[in-house]
């Protein structure tokens, strides 16, 4: 049975039920106040992978994120030793696998050919540009590469960790790093390597990095182990080997596709085929963002129940080209009301301004702040409204088709 650490119960208004909302690792009160991003979170409960919410490395000759194309070769047009035959899940475990398979052919540009398969994935949905992510892993007894890592809007990496299962030195040393892929190679912002009182490959443990535009701090079964800020990266000088410092450009600024895999690398050492195959294996993966940030959506029905403020759904929805937002004040309040992209970006602002007790009601056309139009996509509209001492957020989705 699966052993989840820390929950809190949150009360469904109508749905007459408790549901269990974990917390992250480091702040199991949530004094953080965060919500869990559900569309890339996976417990792996069912019986296969979630291809609806994770990209498998490989399938339909898919194998990069975006504009990351550093584990692709274009030149070949052959993904780089993922194979989607490798990726398993049974008795709520994602179990992703390297193999020795010396009949299928994979190309990792400059190192030649090793006879070896991995598996790999990544969130179709990114993340909001700050937030929280976690693994409960653990690594095989072997010579292989798991890493836990992101790649953002913003030409960024962001590997959490990258550990050898079995290495005299390197399988307790956590080694993360950030990269900026629009600076010529080496292109590390920062790395740091420490050594931690477990090995990757003999238990399951935590491991989570929290990320904003300031700042980066890195996590292992809840202690903090190391971590960086816009403020060193923009403006330290290069701190040699153990550091790498070379671009000074804080790239972690976008939104975030969450990557899970195995790997081959040659300076880690290849694996021997007698202790193949060998898994490696995630009991979960959890991501969150803040309850006040504007792209923020939580399962929770509406609280104006509790307060009298409320954020009624906008209608009609889907709706081409306008819509109608309401919203209530019981009392006389400050409210501001936006519209953002699913990448956290305002698109308008709808209301700015102080307003009357009473029922309001507001109507979106369709066009930015720059009063051009937008495309069809999911937008977040967010009400943010202050009077006497008291506060109060929510947003809801609404579908511009046209």
């Amino acid at each position: 049975m699966k052993r989840t650490i820390y929950f809190a119960l949150i009360f469904i208004l109508g749905a007459g039920n408790l549901v269990a909302q974990p917390y992250p690792h480091t702040d199991p009160t949530n004094s953080g106040n965060w919500i869990l991003n559900t569309a890339i979170s996976d417990e792996f409960n069912g019986t296969s992978l979630d291809e609806n919410k994770w990209q498998v490395c490989g399938r339909d000759s898919i194998y990069w994120a975006g504009i990351f194309t550093g584990r692709y070769d274009p030149t070949t047009d052959v993904g780089w030793q993922y194979s989607p035959d490798n990726m398993h899940v049974s008795n709520g475990i994602l179990k992703i696998r390297t193999e020795y398979d010396p009949d299928y052919p994979w190309v990792n540009p400059g190192t030649g050919n090793y006879q070896f398969t991995t598996g790999g994935m990544w969130s179709k949905v990114k993340s909001d540009s700050a937030g929280y992510m976690e693994i409960r892993c653990k690594l095989a007894d072997a010579r292989a590469v798991a890493a836990f890592w992101t790649t953002g809007d913003d030409l960024c990496e962001l590997d959490v960790f990258e550990a050898i299962g079995k290495h005299l030195i390197y399988s307790a040393r956590m080694w993360s790093s950030l990269h900026d892929w629009s600076f010529p190679r080496p292109n590390h912002s920062w790395s740091d390597r420490t050594q931690l009182p477990f090995n990757f490959r003999d238990g399951f443990h935590t491991f989570a990095a929290e990320w904003d535009q300031d700042s980066l701090k890195i996590y292992a079964d809840g202690q903090f182990v190391h971590g960086t800020s816009r403020d060193w990266v923009e403006n330290t000088p290069a701190q040699g080997a153990a550091n790498d410092k070379y671009s000074t450009r804080w790239s972690l600024t976008g939104g975030q596709h969450i990557w899970a895999d195995a790997e081959i690398f040659p300076w880690w050492g290849i694996p021997d085929p007698n202790n193949l195959p060998a898994d490696f294996e995630i009991e979960y993966i959890r991501v969150w963002q803040r309850e006040d940030d504007p792209t923020a959506i939580s399962d929770v029905e509406d609280i104006s129940i509790a307060t009298g403020f409320g954020l009624e759904q906008n209608y009609p929805n889907p709706f081409n080209p306008k819509t109608n937002i309401r919203y209530q004040l019981p009392v006389e309040s400050y409210v501001q009301l936006e519209i953002y992209n699913l990448a956290g970006q305002k698109v308008r602002t709808l209301v700015s301004a102080r307003k009357n007790t009473g029922s309001h009601s507001v109507q979106w056309n369709g066009l930015n702040d720059s009063g051009q139009k937008v495309s069809s996509a999911i937008y977040l509209y967010t009400i943010r409204i202050k009077s006497r001492g008291q506060s109060f957020s929510q947003s809801r989705k609404m579908i511009l088709m046209k």
